[in-house]
């Protein structure tokens, strides 16, 4: 089913990279556009030597597969600082935004009151194209 969605041009993402059943085999059976890092390695990111290798290690891999990379849990600058200059193509956690009614998401992503969102914003889905 992956397959034929991405056929059509829909993406699909592995969330939680790293734990659970996303794992490496997936990586070879599952045609995914995004990887998700799960935030259980971003967290650690700044304190442990293991942890930066495995995230830049992740970030490599996702990138030598044709995919985008998103780290869950950025929660200060200084990891923020950390994933861009490894190379990681979107951050998500709560310095960057906390969560949010849907009619606060407009205004949080700079458009004018009178673009408004309706369904499915034009900005958020060329982010992924």
């Amino acid at each position: 089913m992956l397959t034929s969605l991405a056929e059509m041009g829909i993406g699909s993402a592995v969330d939680d990279f790293g734990t659970g059943y996303s794992s490496l085999s997936m990586l070879l059976h599952v045609r995914a556009s995004v990887l998700k890092i799960d935030r259980s390695f971003v967290a650690d990111l700044l304190s442990t030597r293991k942890a930066s290798v495995m995230v830049r290690s992740m970030i490599d891999l996702a990138h030598n597969l044709g995919m985008l990379v998103v780290a869950e849990g950025v929660e200060d600058q200084m990891t923020l600082e950390r994933l861009e200059a490894m190379g990681c193509d979107f951050l998500q956690g709560f310095h960057i935004a906390r969560p949010m009614p849907f009619d606060q998401l407009a205004g949080f992503l700079g458009l004018a009151p009178a673009e408004g969102i309706d369904g499915v914003s034009p900005v958020i889905g060329a982010a992924l194209s």
